[in-house]
């Protein structure tokens, strides 16, 4: 099989107009952004929506996911097209920037009764906000007695079943970049 999307010696021929079309339904509905450089990433991940609903192009696929019908499959659509990447203290930087710019005010205002509410979004599986959780612990092992909450949000809900879940495997728990214990001290 040819590796253009585009070509007609693919299994589904993937037009830029269609293309297009598929990118302006992924932006109203998630705010995700395709540029043209995506377009064989689109085709790949779609061609197996295309496969396993029967359908025999893209330009049936398109005007089904436009149409009345096609509700169910924009929300398996949105799930094919998103990166599931994350890991316990993912980003390095950010959690530096965390414990020593953000962490001491909140803690500080939680103390003063105030509201902390921190929003972790596209987390996928959920290592991202269990890390922030971590942080937050290790300087205030008493959190639970004050108003913090982590909102924890992803457009993939089967990812986010696993969050919810919070149990992970051994793989998943192997740090890989700095050891945790550089944000948690």
């Amino acid at each position: 099989m040819d590796n253009d999307p585009s070509s007609p010696t693919s299994e589904f021929n993937l037009s830029l107009e269609q293309f297009h079309e598929i990118a302006q339904v992924v932006e109203r509905m998630t705010g995700i952004n395709l540029p043209d450089r995506k377009h064989a990433l689109v085709y790949s991940r779609l061609a197996r929506r295309v496969r396993a609903l029967g359908m025999k192009s893209f330009a049936d696929y398109t005007a089904f996911v436009k149409g009345t019908d096609g509700t169910e499959e924009l929300f398996k659509m949105a799930e094919a097209l998103t990166t599931n990447v994350t890991k316990f203290f993912r980003e390095d930087h950010h959690f530096e920037h965390f414990k020593t710019q953000l962490l001491p005010r909140l803690i500080s205002s939680a103390r003063s009764g105030g509201r902390v509410r921190i929003r972790s979004a596209g987390c996928s599986s959920g290592q991202e906000p269990y890390s922030i959780a971590l942080c937050i612990l290790a300087a205030l092992p008493d959190a639970r007695s004050y108003d913090i909450k982590i909102l924890a949000t992803d457009i993939n809900t089967q990812v986010l079943a696993t969050g919810r879940r919070g149990v992970y495997s051994v793989e998943d728990l192997q740090f890989h970049s700095r050891q945790p214990a550089q944000f948690l001290d």
